[in-house]
C-alpha cells in the first residue's frame, strides 16, 4: 500500500511538474521504462516489475531536483538525488539480502531516458528517444498559445487557440444552442 502511495505522489508531482502540459511526453517515458526493464527481466526470469515502475518514477523526480531535500523513514533527511539510493537499500534489507531487481531496472531505465531524453540534448546533442507521433495522436499535449488579437470590421477579439502538436483536429471551445 504505500508503494503505490508513493507512486501516486511521485506520479503527480512529475505530470504537474516536469510533464505539466505534456501528457504525451509523460505516457512515453512511462512506456520507455517500461520496455526497457521488460527486456531486462527478460534476459534474468524476472517476473514482477511493479516496484521497477515506482522506483523509475522516484528516479527521474530526483534527477530533475536533485538538491532538493527529502524526509525518509525515521526523519532521515538527505538531498533527492540519494532518495532512490535509500528505498533500494531499505528493500535491500527489508528483503533479508536479496537483490530488488525490479528497483535496480527501473532505476537503470529512468537514467537511460533520462539520458537520452534530457542530459544529452542539453549538452548539444540529439535527442535519441524522441516521443512518437502515435502518443500526441492519442493522447494528445495542449500548448496555450500567447494571446492573438485579430480584428474583424469594428470588433476587436483576443483569441486563446490551443495546438496540438501531433496533428489531428482541435475543434474550439464551442457555442450553446439556444
Amino acid at each position: 500500500m504505500f508503494m503505490f502511495i508513493m507512486l501516486y505522489q511521485y506520479t503527480i508531482d512529475l505530470e504537474r511538474g516536469e510533464f505539466a502540459g505534456r501528457g504525451a511526453d509523460f505516457a512515453w517515458f512511462i512506456v520507455f521504462c517500461m520496455s526497457t526493464m521488460s527486456g531486462l527481466a527478460w534476459l534474468t526470469s524476472t517476473i514482477s516489475l511493479a516496484e521497477g515502475v515506482l522506483l523509475a518514477v522516484i528516479t527521474l523526480w530526483s534527477l530533475h531536483r536533485q538538491e532538493q531535500i527529502v524526509s525518509f523513514y525515521f526523519g532521515f533527511k538527505f538531498p533527492a538525488r540519494y532518495f532512490p539510493y535509500a528505498i533500494i537499500a531499505l528493500e535491500f534489507v527489508l528483503d533479508h539480502g536479496s537483490i530488488p531487481y525490479a528497483m535496480v531496472y527501473g532505476w537503470v531505465a529512468a537514467h537511460l531516458y533520462y539520458y537520452l531524453s534530457v542530459d544529452l540534448p542539453s549538452q548539444g546533442g540529439l535527442n535519441y528517444i524522441p516521443t512518437p507521433q502515435l502518443f500526441y495522436r492519442y493522447i494528445g499535449q495542449v500548448r496555450r498559445a500567447n494571446a492573438q488579437t485579430t480584428t474583424s470590421g469594428t470588433a476587436t477579439t483576443t483569441n486563446l487557440y490551443h495546438q496540438r502538436p501531433g496533428g489531428g483536429h482541435f475543434w474550439g471551445t464551442g457555442r450553446t444552442i439556444g
